[in-house]
């Protein structure tokens, strides 16, 4: 009887002794797993940040470089010459508004355009918009035509004071011989890339020179800033009426 009392209590102070020995076991193997998971997780998700990355900054790139050169072979068009060296010539302005549009559509384009050294649109590929047309409105104080006009290749990024629409900008010289005698840009909108950035696990932003949000897999961040901007930059950014001021406000980096 003694025996047959005893051995119940041995036997719940064995279970009790290996359930503690289970739960140290358990306790130990965690902390010596646990950094190696967490550190393995870690360079998962680093290696899918770069992965993102890496495909955004391909596709993008690939676009910019298929674009660059569009607006020199656009400029060598006979009728963009004709139409720049007599404005007012009966079919001018129509026949180059066609061209255009054409090649607009041909090459994928948002928007392409004519301008004369004044920097006023004289043709567009979107003539047919009324009042979202380009065509007299005056672009020289984009830096784009600037630099076209000084008889460079012109980029910039901006949003579009007539279309109100992002894009990024090329403009090349139209020569008659030697004396350049108007502009010809190219606009392309990013809108299908951050489209595609929507689909990916990370956040993918693109930034300008000043830290400014210029594309975003968050439409929230266009424009925000990555660091406040000094007046200088704000003043710059005023006279090429390049972003809404009001708008660029830091991001907080934190989150």
């Amino acid at each position: 009887m003694v025996f047959a009392s005893k051995k119940p209590r041995l036997r719940a102070a064995l279970n009790l002794q290996v359930a503690v020995v289970l739960v140290a076991m358990l306790t130990a193997l965690w902390v010596l797993v646990w950094p190696r998971l967490e550190r393995y997780f870690l360079l998962q998700a680093a290696e899918q940040n770069e992965v993102t990355l890496r495909l955004a900054s391909d596709s993008l790139r690939a676009a910019l470089d298929r674009y660059a050169p569009l607006p020199h072979l656009i400029a060598q068009s006979p009728t963009l010459g004709a139409l720049l060296r007599a404005p007012g010539a009966p079919g001018a302005v129509a026949a180059a508004n066609t061209e255009l549009l054409n090649t607009a559509l041909a090459v994928s384009a948002s928007d392409v355009y004519v301008m004369g050294v004044d920097g006023t649109a004289l043709a567009a590929s979107n003539y047919y918009k009324g009042e979202g047309s380009f065509i007299g409105n005056n672009f020289s104080f984009r830096p784009y035509f600037t630099q076209a006009l000084d008889g460079g290749l012109g980029r910039y990024f901006a949003l579009g004071t007539t279309s109100g629409e992002r894009g990024y900008f090329y403009a090349t010289p139209v020569r008659d011989g030697p004396e350049i005698v108007g502009v010809v840009a190219v606009k392309f909108t990013v809108d299908a890339f951050e489209e595609n950035w929507r689909g990916a696990a990370s956040e993918v932003i693109v930034t300008d020179v000043n830290g400014v949000v210029a594309m975003s897999s968050q439409r929230p961040w266009h424009f925000r800033t990555t660091q406040r901007l000094d007046d200088e930059k704000l003043k710059a950014i005023a006279l090429n009426r390049q972003y809404p001021l009001d708008q660029l406000t830091p991001l907080d980096m934190q989150r």
